[in-house]
């Protein structure tokens, strides 16, 4: 791990962001064009083209329109259509090339979209899956990965669409400024300053939406579960059983109306700001108007130019309002965008602090000293100064009561939590100096709550170790090995069927299957040190037993962590470990905690006699 004498901690790490300040712009909008130029270069510049194009056709679009007038009007002597034609047919180009350009424009965006967007979620999956397993216990970091992936999934591409369109506007505002000026120079000023209220007024608009969607992440967050409650395949039999549908629904529908009585706040204040900018616009452009219309009463103004400038103030004033519009978009994409680049910039952060050092392919004995550890949700330790050993080519067992700390226990010996205090050691070596990655390459870990992947059979098993996850004969050893290839085998493409009903049209399999696809796994991966964290829950009593007594000859020449709540499926393990509030409070063989007449005989007799009411302990 890289030294440091003032190490950020995770908490500084998901604190939202600093204050959003105008100041910032730049710099982010700087970071915008930079992730849009990485994703999407030539699209870009493209897009860019195309806009910088329009604008300056609505300027020819003016001058032309102009000349036709004075045509029209008998500027230029008698009307006729050879006179006329011309400017007719230069018009009609130009109105078309315009359109052309903005189907174009259209189109192209939408590839700059795709790409931007890829690229900018593929920065937050980075950064969500550099970040400590722990770190998914707290809230501060949910709600900024969330800030974080709806910003990536708009924001880059429409600060670039946001440049793009005020280059556009901006153009074609100098092209109509220049035939104004041809026309009457007068104008401009009065509608420039048409842009100030327009652009204030986004500006205070923009910051009222972003205060709102930051004040809405925890309901958002709260709504999606509810969602997920109501629709998911998983829990719609418990919630149809317990008829359940109708309280979650008001659950999610006060959520909604808390939003909607919001939202309804958030739309008033924006509407009156809107009012004063363009009211403020408006009446500018009124004076304008009317100042044309006094210079053609008093002979200061042809009747053609006055109708041209006539199309070019409402062209021009439609622009400015547009620029200030969309540079207040800027700014609000501006608030949002740090949300994603303070959420992505902390990668070179969790690399820092993220140990480096080199993995053991596996030990002789690993020894865990005085562990403690406590979740960030909870006040209470869930583990207080454990301590034990496991040998190579030892089967051990740890037994307790739901919430002693097993799987708690288990993840810390996995290199997946650290410990709040204590070491473990694979032999000599602290593994907390280690490369997780490396690390884990020697373990293999079944959870309770294993992993469905809805791929095929055999990606399924295969996912055990990806880099022979082609190994096909590997694949199917470790299928025998979990007693899983029967259903596999009748499977209508046997391993090449996908599995998971709910996306791609797959097979669906119960849970005892989904377990011996999990078993599977943990067999492909063929590593020295094995961890099943209650491995056979949902497996009929048959395969639980047959699994328990060949997991010797299954595991041999490993290292076996075998947690269970069930006392009779690790009688025949080498050592086992009993818990207690966090606390190993006994550990020998089964004959010799039966002996000690402690805790864990009080448990294995108390399942015993689930099974045979008549047993009495002598």
């Amino acid at each position: 791990m890289s030294d440091s004498d003032d190490p950020v901690t995770i908490d500084q790490l998901f604190s939202p962001p600093g204050p959003r300040t105008y100041r910032r712009f730049p710099e982010v909008f700087k970071r915008a064009i930079r992730i849009t130029w990485q994703a999407a270069p030539g699209p870009l510049v493209i897009t860019s083209a195309l806009s910088i194009l329009s604008g300056v056709g609505l300027g020819a679009e003016v001058l032309v329109g102009r000349q036709l007038l004075a045509v029209l009007t008998g500027e230029r002597g008698k009307v006729t259509m050879h006179a006329a034609l011309p400017y007719v047919i230069v018009l009609a180009l130009v109105t078309a090339g315009l359109q052309f350009i903005g189907t174009a424009t259209t189109e192209e965006t939408r590839v700059l979209s795709g790409l931007v967007e890829q690229h900018a979620i593929g920065q937050v999956v980075e950064a969500a899956t550099s970040v400590d397993l722990l770190d998914y216990e707290r809230t501060e970091y949910h709600n900024a990965l969330q800030r974080a992936q709806l910003a990536a999934t708009t924001r880059p591409v429409q600060m670039v669409n946001g440049l793009t369109a005020i280059v556009g506007t901006t153009f074609g505002i100098i092209g109509i400024g220049i035939a104004l000026i041809v026309i009457q120079p007068v104008i401009i000023a009065l509608l420039a300053l048409g842009f100030v209220p327009v652009w204030l007024a986004s500006r205070k608009a923009s910051r009222v939406l972003h205060r709102f969607a930051i004040g809405q992440t925890e309901r958002d967050r709260q709504r999606s579960y509810l969602f997920l409650v109501l629709t998911h395949r998983q829990l719609a039999a418990e919630i149809r059983a317990f008829s359940l549908v109708a309280y979650f629904r008001s659950r999610l529908d006060a959520l909604y109306q808390l939003r909607i009585v919001d939202i309804r706040r958030l739309a008033r204040e924006r509407m009156l700001l809107g009012i004063i900018g363009t009211g403020l616009n408006a009446v500018l452009t009124v004076v304008a108007l009317v100042l044309l219309v006094w210079m053609v009463i008093k002979g200061h103004l042809s009747l053609a130019s006055a109708g041209a400038a006539a199309g070019a103030i409402i062209l021009l004033a439609q622009r400015v309002h547009g620029v200030g519009g969309s540079s207040g978009t800027m700014y609000e994409n501006t608030l949002y965008m740090q949300d994603f680049t303070s959420f992505v910039d902390r990668i070179p952060e969790l690399r820092r602090i993220r140990p480096t050092g080199p993995a053991p392919a596996g030990f002789t004995t690993l020894h865990a000293n005085d562990l403690t550890f406590t979740y960030p949700s909870r006040a209470r330790p869930s583990l207080k100064g454990v301590s034990l050993e496991i040998a190579h080519d030892e089967v051990v067992a740890l037994v307790g009561e739901n919430g002693s700390g097993k799987t708690t226990l288990a993840k810390l010996l996995a290199g997946l939590y650290s410990p709040s205090s204590g070491t473990i050691l694979w032999d000599d070596t602290d593994i907390s100096g280690c490369d997780p990655d490396l690390l884990r390459r020697s373990i293999a870990l079944i959870f309770q709550e294993f992993g469905q992947y809805f791929m095929t059979a055999g990606e399924n098993i295969g996912l055990g170790d990806v880099s022979r996850i082609n190994d096909t004969d590997a694949i199917v050893e470790a299928a025998l090995l979990a007693q899983a290839d029967k259903f596999i085998a009748e499977l209508p493409k046997g391993y090449d069927n996908l599995l998971g009903s709910e996306y791609f049209g797959g097979a669906n399999l119960s849970l005892g299957q989904w377990q011996r696809m999990a078993l599977a796994r943990a067999f492909f991966r063929d590593a020295p040190f094995v961890i099943l964290d209650e491995p056979t829950a949902s497996l009929d009593p048959r395969a639980e037993a047959a699994l328990f007594e060949n997991v010797r000859t299954l595991y041999k020449g490993r290292a076996v962590l075998l947690i269970s709540h069930r006392f009779s499926s690790v009688r025949s393990a080498d050592r086992i470990y009993v818990m207690d509030s966090g606390l190993i409070v006994e550990n020998g063989t089964h004959e010799e905690l039966m002996d000690q007449d402690g805790l864990y005989a009080e448990l294995f007799e108390l399942q015993a006699a689930a099974y045979d009411p008549g047993r009495r302990r002598t």
